[in-house]
């Protein structure tokens, strides 16, 4: 019987590309092209082809992903709340999950599944649904130095596989927040924008200081002195521990010195120091750990569109501002 040999084809792979500026003409990209729709129209694939919006250049429109639910039972939260809304956020974040949880524990078939209809009270009834979002954009023709910027860029994050993984966290990031509101996705796509600045972070190595030796050695001799054998054992192992952290301090060993000393040597100002700090705690204490869980009003701050706080940057921000400018040192004609 003769073997069937099977051939790898060739697929044109197709879709459509929105924001503030786009070619006007076509840019090769090694194995992509962008640029305006060819002389022909697309194919029809469900959902593609643009609205008839005749004064808009481009567009994206996102609709949360929404669970539908039938059956005769039904759950019920009585939720405190400002509006409903935040009733429906509350019962979402907090109700749901606990229930689910419950009545999923000790069952071996597929997890059960709660979709929230509406909430209510005496004078109001808001149904609950999925969320959109939709975002319109000019025709503003992308010039030549944003076409070298992009050539730049993909011919980086080709050649550079530390920063190519940066920049697919980046896209990740971006990813789980049109994913929908629910806090799991929102803080995901946060923690996907915060390993961006870990992966440049443990990329650039940092200048130890001139006088590493010398705290060093001081750091040791304070172990010394501490480890007297008069003083108590719990003394002498909080001093290892604590010479321990020192020492990693000294030589950069942690992470968020690692993001400090990257924005450093790629001239982030101070604000930008102060937003990775801040941002790189959220993320310890509640976003990459089973810690306690994280609030809507913790992570509002970071969202991207949300009015900034006192630092002035988003997480998608922060991720792209220090990824576009070691894409810059990279690669000096930039």
């Amino acid at each position: 019987m003769a073997l069937r040999v099977t051939r790898n084809l060739v697929w044109h792979v197709w879709g459509r590309v929105s924001g503030d500026e786009l070619p006007s003409t076509e840019v090769a990209l090694e194995d992509m092209v962008i640029g305006l729709q060819p002389g022909r129209e697309l194919p029809e694939i469900l959902g593609t082809q643009p609205m008839d919006i005749s004064d808009v250049h481009s567009y994206y429109s996102i609709v949360e992903a929404q669970l539908r639910v039938g059956s005769p039972s039904f759950m019920r939260a009585n939720v405190l709340a400002t509006s409903a809304f935040d009733a429906i956020d509350k019962a979402q974040a907090h109700h749901v999950p606990l229930l689910q949880a419950c009545l999923s524990l000790r069952h071996s078939g597929l997890p059960y599944r709660i979709q929230l209809l509406a909430a209510e009270n005496d004078r109001d009834t808001q149904m609950a649904g999925g969320r959109g979002q939709f975002a319109s954009f000019q025709d503003c023709p992308m010039g030549s130095e944003g076409i070298r910027r992009l050539q730049t860029n993909h011919e980086v994050l080709k050649e550079n596989a530390k920063a190519r993984r940066a920049a697919l966290l980046l896209a990740r990031g971006i990813s789980l927040s049109d994913m929908g509101t629910d806090l799991a996705l929102m803080s995901a796509s946060l923690l996907a924008f915060h390993q961006v600045l870990e992966a440049v972070g443990s990329a650039i190595p940092s200048e130890p200081p001139s006088d590493i030796d010398a705290r060093r050695a001081e750091i040791v001799e304070k172990l010394r002195a501490d480890l007297d054998p008069s003083k108590t054992l719990t003394k002498r192992i909080s001093s290892v521990r604590r010479t321990e952290a020192d020492l990693g301090r000294l030589d950069a060993k942690y992470i968020s010195l690692k993001i400090a000393n990257s924005g450093a040597a790629l001239g982030m100002d101070a604000a930008w120091q102060s937003a990775a700090t801040a941002l790189g705690k959220l993320r310890n204490t509640k976003l990459g750990h089973s810690g306690e869980a994280v609030s809507m009003g913790e992570l509002a701050p970071w969202l991207t569109g949300h009015p900034q706080g006192v630092y002035g940057y988003s997480a998608e921000l922060l991720a792209k501002t220090l990824l576009d400018a070691w894409i810059s040192k990279l690669a000096p004609s930039y």
